[in-house]
């Protein structure tokens, strides 16, 4: 993985937990894993990767700023098998 692609998915599973990452580095970041990015209705990203599927909400600011989002993407990263350094 190239280092900004990589450097966002440290940003995403680091302690603590890191609240100042751009949405377009999260997008970025799934497209170079291989992930299918679609825009939907009403301001959300539609996310396919290894064969799994989940709709996020665009943050207005374009920066991730609540917790909770920081989770979900830890969450479905896992679940499709992406983690860290491996």
């Amino acid at each position: 993985m190239s280092h900004k692609p990589a450097k966002t998915l440290e940003q995403l599973f680091g302690h603590p937990m890191s609240m100042n990452i751009h949405w377009k580095d999260v997008v970025h970041m799934f497209e170079h894993l291989g992930a299918s990015v679609e825009v939907v209705h009403g301001g959300r990203e539609k996310v396919t990767l290894n064969g799994r599927e989940h709709t996020f909400h665009i943050p207005h600011s374009k920066t991730l700023d609540s917790k909770d989002e920081v989770v979900a993407l830890r969450r479905f990263l896992e679940e499709a098998g992406v983690r860290p350094g491996g």
